[in-house]
């Protein structure tokens, strides 16, 4: 399968091995396993990677949206912190769901599965 694909689907939010069922049983909760495909997903893990990848898109949204408030002087401060952070957060929210799916589905079409960590190996 090629990874655009799996990204593709894990990015709308359904399963990326077969792209028929959800992949998310909540907000942004993983389900155990595919209902359609039967795929384990107990063993893929994203971990921060969705997190970062957030933050750094939502930092590049919102750059222009700052440059403009912060020059133009026709907002109050109070007024251009709370449209800025209202923003950010409905940005946060609309994304990272989609990043943990995309993440998700590159993590499983590259074979980067969940391994257990010892640390006694350190």
């Amino acid at each position: 399968m090629k990874k655009r694909t799996a990204m593709f689907r894990g990015l709308k939010g359904s399963c990326p091995k077969c792209g028929q069922a959800p992949l998310f049983r909540g907000y942004m909760k993983p389900v155990t396993h595919c209902a359609h495909c039967e795929m384990e997903w107990t063993e893929v893990r994203a971990d921060i990677a969705p997190s970062w990848a957030t933050m750094t898109l939502v930092a590049h949204l919102m750059a222009p949206f700052f440059h403009f408030l912060i020059f133009n002087d026709t907002f109050p401060t109070w007024v251009f912190t709370l449209i800025m952070c209202i923003v950010a957060i409905i940005l946060v929210l609309l994304i990272l769901p989609r990043m943990k799916g995309l993440f998700l589905g590159l993590i499983w079409v590259t074979g980067a599965r969940d391994s257990t960590f010892d640390e006694s190996s350190i």
